[in-house]
């Protein structure tokens, strides 16, 4: 049996917006529902289907020495990135990826 969407939108945004207005169930990452499962106008569904989580990396070539503006943005970067995952990881027990009202 085919799934055929009622909506198709192209942002995470519009598809919250959709699901909290009843227009069914949407695909999201857990840091773009974050807020509105903590609110309760979302709800995870089918959680036991969720994909492991992919940690974030960040390139540069190897072998050269590193400019130290690169090294700032590094440490400013990772700083911000691992405040915001525990943020968001302390709102939401759960972070779910497949949300509906």
């Amino acid at each position: 049996m085919a799934v055929v969407p009622r909506i198709v939108v192209n942002t995470a945004d519009a598809a919250a917006e959709a699901a909290i207005a009843g227009g069914g169930v949407t695909w999201l990452f857990g840091y773009q529902a974050a807020a509105d499962l903590a609110a309760g106008s979302l709800t995870s569904v089918l959680t036991e289907f969720e994909a492991d989580p992919i940690p974030v990396s960040i390139v540069y070539p190897a072998g050269r020495l590193m400019p130290q503006k690169v090294r700032h943005f590094i440490d400013f970067a990772a700083e911000r990135l691992r405040a915001a995952l525990d943020e968001i990881s302390s709102r939401c027990d759960a972070a779910s990826r497949i949300t509906t009202l």
